[in-house]
């Protein structure tokens, strides 16, 4: 019997794989916030970000901490199948934003050539297509159909 929404592929990258790679990023940005920084965008290796840069490197990796917690919880916690699917969605429009921003922080020439990248610009384009390329496999059904049976499961074993 399942014991979550989601068919079993999307299910282990979402509620696993993605949550640990973002507590990976929150462990970077906060261990290495300067090095995380320059990394981010066409920077000599010798900048040194100014108090504002740092509090807003250090800002992120604690939103990737909360966004990684979020989805964990909402794959391994909700029995509901449009709570899932929701969320997903939303993470469709952050891929998107996290897109935009990345192409401004290094300029459409950078960001239109994948020889240019640095291994940050790699995970953070590649990243965000290939897990919006998932995420929408998962909304159209590729990897099967959600159990939307989970949540009554409970409700008749309850009743019993």
């Amino acid at each position: 019997m399942a014991q979550h929404v989601m068919p079993t592929i999307p299910y282990i990258i979402f509620g696993y794989v993605e949550p640990i790679i973002l507590a990976c990023a929150c462990f970077v940005a906060l261990k290495y916030p300067h090095q995380y920084l320059r990394s981010l965008g066409p920077t000599p290796d010798t900048y040194q970000p100014d108090d504002a840069s740092l509090a807003a490197i250090l800002s992120l990796g604690n939103v990737f901490l909360l966004a990684g917690l979020a989805q964990f919880l909402c794959c391994n916690v909700s029995k509901e199948v449009h709570i899932a699917r929701s969320f997903i969605y939303l993470l469709v429009l952050a891929d998107w934003g996290h897109l935009w921003a990345t192409y401004m922080g290094i300029g459409y020439d950078i960001f239109i050539n994948p020889r240019l990248w640095n291994t940050a610009a790699a995970v953070n384009i590649g990243g965000a297509v290939a897990m919006n390329i998932i995420r929408f496999a998962y909304l159209f059904g590729f990897f099967g159909k959600d159990n939307e049976n989970l949540l009554k499961e409970d409700v008749v074993k309850k009743v019993k």
